[in-house]
């Protein structure tokens, strides 16, 4: 019988058992008097009245959790929360899963298992996993009911002794509680996220937080994503008593734990160590064997992630990655960290996370969701090129992204902390935030426009850096014809009906350049006796972003990155132009925008200089983020005018 059909059937049996037949609990029947006297945002989809969750650990390393949660549905949108997610897998089972939704009238509806589908990451991602997922679907959903789940599951082995809890997101709360029982002796490590109104109590070895009346929080331009604005707890315990590998009471007990399961799946065997040979075959130096074998691994061995049984967190050996020619990010650290042994070079694998920042307070694997490889540099003498990766004595690399190439770091790891798989005093590297420069764009133009308001233009675009590398592998990947119909799309957000012709690409050992022509009937505007030019014909141009009065999230304009605008008009010497030079110039803690403006005889000078360097603004520097947006608007929006003499 395949896995499927099982878990269908143990879900069938947990349904059967739980959920028919009975009345909700007093838990939902409080839950529902508090809806009748909550007020809460215009714009919130649902309230959440109850979210409850309590974990109790063993000294077997089992977590038994039971969750209750119940929401109040206000809107259509919010009919999504009558829907609930639960992963199962060999270590994670549905002990018991019920469900109800209660309508204005009182009437309500329990969950049946017609209303449970199981599915799998392949058929929802794409990638392969001896995970499922449960589905659970409430019938007869809207606006005005109440939902309400209540389950208990089981988590067996070391990944139970990780355990988090979201607070809130988005939507308000009107009480929500975690608790974690852990056994006697044992000692628990904790890190919260925008906790400040969450009160924590701890009885013996129960650890309780609580929250209560917690407000809507709204949508905001360029804040950060909801996984950093979220009110979260994440615990690891462990027993100090025992010597376990699984058990982390510091970073160096994780980093102990990497560099066993890395340690014997990283050794060459003789097919790793003939192919190393061949490719760095003449190669004398460091850089070029350490070039060499992270490019066979960016172009010869396909991302493929593979999440089965122990692969889950364990890589596979390296002979066998590269005789399938695929494996995800352990798998192609682990053969890379073969293939430089096999040469010669030492090498670690290092753990990161891609998509949120790693609490150092936490020491736990369970932080990190991506593999990368270490190289320790000592003496060895590396060019230029390298540097951009080289934090402390270590260069870091990515195989799996085919876009970098070594001496690069993806914009994901930037500015976040990575573990490294080895015995030194400090295994956890924060890596720093590129400056501006490092991811650099240079636009220019020299256009000429006639007397009929028609425009023509040879245009150059310059990327350097960590740009250059992405476009790089664009280009490389992306057909001539492709390049020039994105780029038609592009200057058409400026300049309708545009043509484009002559495209060229270039690459340089820190650049790559585009070039092209342009022409448009249409770029001059016309109100009564005056026709209006906008000098910057590349960004099109956009109201300020942040115009409330006040602020509550933190204000994120994005990844460092420069981007310099140069252009040169030409136009008809009859016209009279009536400008004065100008200047444009703001600074806050996140960017900075220069731009000058001038006229001699009929050229038109426009020039521009727009820097992010990545950091976070606070709410209480909304004014100068506010002021910053305003001038950053005016720059791309600014015209002049003219009128045929």
């Amino acid at each position: 019988m395949d896995t499927n059909k099982i878990l269908s059937l143990q879900l069938v049996c947990i349904l059967t058992l739980t959920s028919l037949g009975f009345s909700q609990p007093a838990w939902v029947k409080n839950a529902i008097q508090e809806a009748n006297n909550i007020k809460v945002h215009s714009d919130a989809d649902a309230v959440v009245l109850h979210d409850v969750a309590v974990i109790e650990i063993s000294n077997k390393a089992t977590a038994k959790t039971s969750s209750q949660i119940a929401y109040k549905i206000l809107t259509e949108d919010g009919e999504r929360f009558g829907t609930t997610r639960i992963p199962i897998s060999s270590f994670l089972k549905i002990k018991t899963l019920k469900g109800w939704v209660i309508k204005d009238d009182g009437s309500s509806k329990s969950l049946s298992k017609k209303n449970i589908i199981t599915v799998s990451p392949k058929e929802i991602a794409g990638y392969y996993d001896d995970s499922q997922l449960v589905i659970a679907t409430l019938p007869e959903v809207e606006p005005g009911v109440i939902v309400a789940f209540e389950r208990t599951t089981e988590e067996q082995g070391w990944t139970s002794l990780y355990q988090s809890f979201v607070f809130q997101i988005q939507q308000p709360v009107r009480f929500t509680q975690f608790s974690i029982i852990i056994p006697e002796k044992w000692q628990l490590i904790k890190a919260g996220w925008n906790v400040d109104n969450v009160q924590f109590e701890q009885q013996n070895n129960r650890y309780i937080w609580t929250a209560a009346d917690l407000p809507y929080q709204p949508e905001e331009p360029l804040a950060p994503s909801w996984y950093y604005l979220s009110q979260r707890i994440s615990v690891s315990c462990f027993n100090p008593e025992r010597a376990e590998p699984d058990h982390f009471a510091d970073w160096t007990s994780v980093a102990d734990r990497v560099i066993s399961i890395f340690h014997q799946p990283s050794k060459p065997n003789s097919g790793v160590i003939v192919e190393s040979n061949r490719i760095t075959e003449g190669l004398t130096t460091f850089e070029e064997k350490i070039e060499t074998i992270a490019t066979f691994l960016q172009d010869e061995i396909r991302d493929v992630l593979v999440e089965i049984g122990k692969g889950r967190w364990h890589p596979r050996i390296a002979a066998a990655t590269l005789f399938n020619r695929y494996g995800d990010c352990k798998d192609k650290t682990t053969l890379m960290c073969a293939m430089l042994k096999a040469v010669g070079i030492k090498s670690v694998p290092v753990l990161a996370n891609v998509h949120y920042p790693v609490d150092p307070r936490l020491p736990t694997p369970f932080q990190f969701n991506h593999c990368i490889i270490g190289i320790p540099i000592q003496n060895e003498p590396l060019s230029l090129q390298m540097q951009h990766a080289i934090v402390g004595n270590w260069l870091l690399f990515d195989p799996t992204d085919r876009s970098i190439p070594i001496g690069q770091l993806p914009w994901s790891l930037q500015g976040n902390r990575v573990l490294l798989a080895t015995n030194v005093d400090t295994v956890l590297l924060r890596l720093p935030y590129p400056d501006p420069k490092d991811f650099r764009c240079v636009y220019r133009a020299k256009a000429k426009l006639t007397s009929d308001g028609s425009i023509s233009a040879n245009i150059t675009i310059t990327d350097f850096g960590g740009r250059a590398a992405n476009s790089r592998y664009k280009h490389r990947n992306t057909s001539k014809k492709k390049q020039i119909e994105y780029w038609r799309t592009n200057m058409s957000q400026t300049i309708p009906g545009v043509e484009l012709s002559n495209h060229q690409t270039k690459e340089t050992s820190d650049s790559v350049w585009i070039s092209f022509a342009i022409e448009g009937s249409s770029y001059i505007q016309k109100t009564g006796d005056f026709l209006l030019l906008r000098p910057d014909l590349f960004h099109a141009p956009e109201p300020p972003e942040l115009t409330a009065d006040e602020r509550q999230h933190p204000i994120w304009l994005g990844h460092p990155e420069e981007i310099e605008t140069n252009i040169i008009w030409q136009l008809p010497g009859q016209w009279i132009i009536e400008m004065d030079s100008t200047t444009v110039q703001y600074t806050c803690d996140s960017a900075e925008i220069h731009s000058t403006m001038s006229l001699s005889e009929n050229m038109l000078n426009f020039k521009s200089v727009y820097r992010q360097n990545g950091k976070f603004m606070l709410p209480e520097q909304y004014e100068s983020a506010r002021k910053f947006s305003k001038s950053l608007s005016f720059v791309r929006k600014q015209t002049i005018l003219m009128r045929n003499n």
